[in-house]
């Protein structure tokens, strides 16, 4: 998977394998985002120059599809559902 920003660490959501949208957050700070058929949120939300950064907020089913767990950091560039 590729890192985008100044965390080599962070994973870029948009190009993990499964990758099917991220919604802009809201005003609390939580976007809601989708890989490999499961939707889970993300907290923390900030912005720099359209790029997101957050940290996963839910206990995920689909680890071994996507690679995420709870409490990582990633990244994400906001998208259309489709």
């Amino acid at each position: 998977m590729k890192s985008k920003g100044k965390d080599n660490t962070m994973k870029y959501l948009n190009e993990i394998t499964g990758f099917e949208w991220a919604s802009a957050p809201i005003p609390e700070g939580f976007a809601k985002v989708c890989l490999c058929h499961e939707a889970f949120w993300i907290k923390d939300c900030k912005e720099e120059n359209g790029l997101w950064t957050g940290t996963v907020d839910n206990m995920l089913i689909c680890t071994e599809d996507h690679g995420l767990l709870y409490g990582d950091t990633v990244s994400f560039t906001v998208t259309e559902i489709e």
